[in-house]
């Protein structure tokens, strides 16, 4: 059992520990595919930048309003796109959340989901910031998670201690609580820690996306179907262990290749910030990788012109801008089909 509970605890570490690596804006490893990129169907422009007072982390865009969590002072900032003015939308004195590793303007509601690394609670805010509510989560902690369809629902990632394996759960908070395993990853002697990753969502389509650090195994749930899709990215990366194992605990290796740090997706694509490098990439560019969501298919990829300095933190798309997290500033640029 003590074994169990410190696996869960490191998953919780490791997870913060990356977030904190992209945050002071490391270069991951680079990983040479075995195909050329092909310029995706779009053109691409700058469109200007916000600056934020620190390293935005998460990014999420709602109407004319974006949202960023600024790791080092535990802050969520809003900035108005339409009076051009940013606000405190939570300080770090009104959080009890602790360590963010979840950001989610709610699907159905007008609600801001805040998840957090301890994985015990999710908190609910108004869009005024102030606390709507508290779910306790104490008999399923999640490692990540994302707001499901329906009041009270949501999906995690989450390690099962007692079978010793990472899993996503369909979990609704009610009258009558329930859970359901969607899927399990192949097992790996790790503590779950191979399998660690970010859920985007896309409530147009009902569609949630699980995105792996370290491999090409890109999860799509539909809950309105109730079925997955796998999405396998252009590197083919397998499944694999990205750990040592010490008498302290799972620790991740020095070899391990940072492959997918960011994504986002509207209701035809999905837009994932890879830091693969294929042959044809003379020089190391921000690249992201367009896929259709109908077929699963590559469509090419966007070289992002006047690239933002430094490390890609987080991404977001709203109508035809795609905002790109980096440093002190949300980059925008306007994509439009060829």
């Amino acid at each position: 059992m003590k074994r169990a509970v410190r696996n869960l605890t490191f998953l919780s570490v490791v997870s913060l520990c990356l977030i904190l690596l992209l945050v002071k804006n490391s270069d991951p490893d680079q990983r040479f595919i075995v195909i050329d990129r092909t310029n995706a169907a779009f053109t691409v422009s700058p469109a200007g930048s916000i600056a934020f007072p620190g390293k935005i982390s998460l990014v999420q865009v709602s109407g004319h309003y974006i949202y960023g969590y600024v790791h080092k002072q535990g802050s969520i900032y809003r900035y108005d796109l339409l009076r051009h003015r940013l606000e405190t939308f939570i300080g770090a004195a009104d959080s009890m959340a602790g360590t963010t590793n979840g950001l989610q303007v709610a699907p159905d509601a007008p609600v801001v989901y805040r998840f957090t690394t301890s994985g015990r609670q999710v908190l609910l805010y108004r869009l005024d910031g102030s606390l709507a509510d508290s779910i306790v989560c104490n008999d399923h902690p999640y490692v990540k998670g994302v707001k499901g369809l329906g009041t009270g629902t949501f999906i995690f990632q989450w390690y099962d201690t007692a079978k010793v394996a990472s899993m996503l759960k369909l979990v609704h908070y009610g009258s009558q609580p329930a859970d359901s395993v969607i899927y399990t990853f192949p097992h790996f002697d790790d503590g779950g820690i191979s399998e660690d990753g970010q859920f985007i969502c896309q409530p147009a389509t009902g569609d949630v996306y699980f995105i792996p650090f370290y491999n090409s195994r890109i999860i799509r749930y539909n809950q309105g179907q109730n079925r997955l899709y796998n999405i396998v990215t252009i590197d083919s990366t397998p499944p694999a262990n990205v750990t040592l194992h010490t008498s302290s605990g799972y620790f991740i290796s020095s070899k391990a290749l940072l492959l997918n740090s960011a994504a986002t997706a509207d209701s035809g694509h999905l837009y994932l910030l890879s830091y693969a490098r294929a042959g044809n990439d003379a020089q190391q560019r921000v690249n992201v990788d367009v896929y259709a969501v109908a077929g699963s298919r590559y469509q090419g990829t966007i070289s992002l012109p006047a690239p933002p300095t430094g490390a890609v933190l987080s991404l977001a798309k709203s109508g035809d801008t795609l905002f790109v997290s980096s440093v002190e500033k949300v980059m925008m640029y306007k994509l439009e089909a060829r």
